[in-house]
C-alpha cells in the first residue's frame, strides 16, 4: 500500500532558492499550457497543485525569477542547478 503524496505546507516554496522555485513553476506552467486542467509538481516528497486559474501568477512569477536567475531560453523540466 502506498501513502498519498504530502501536500506542501503554506510558505514552503518561500524556503527554496529562487532557481529551485523557477524549476517547479516552469514545470507547472508547461503542464498547464499543454492542456491539463490541474497539475501537481513535486519537490522531494512534497507536492504543490496548480490549476488553470494559476496561469497569470505562474507567468508573472516565472518572469521575476528568470530575471533573478539569469536569462534562460528553454523550459527546464527536472531539477537543474543555477
Amino acid at each position: 500500500m502506498t501513502c498519498p503524496p504530502k501536500k506542501m505546507p503554506p510558505g514552503y516554496l518561500a524556503g527554496l532558492t529562487p532557481c529551485a522555485r523557477l524549476d517547479l513553476l516552469e514545470e507547472a506552467a508547461f503542464a498547464l499550457a499543454s492542456g491539463q486542467t490541474k497539475t501537481q509538481v513535486r519537490h522531494g516528497e512534497l507536492w504543490v497543485e496548480y490549476g488553470q486559474g494559476s496561469i497569470t501568477y505562474l507567468r508573472t512569477e516565472i518572469a521575476r525569477l528568470r530575471a533573478i536567475c539569469g536569462n534562460r531560453t528553454a523550459i527546464t523540466i527536472g531539477r537543474t542547478r543555477c
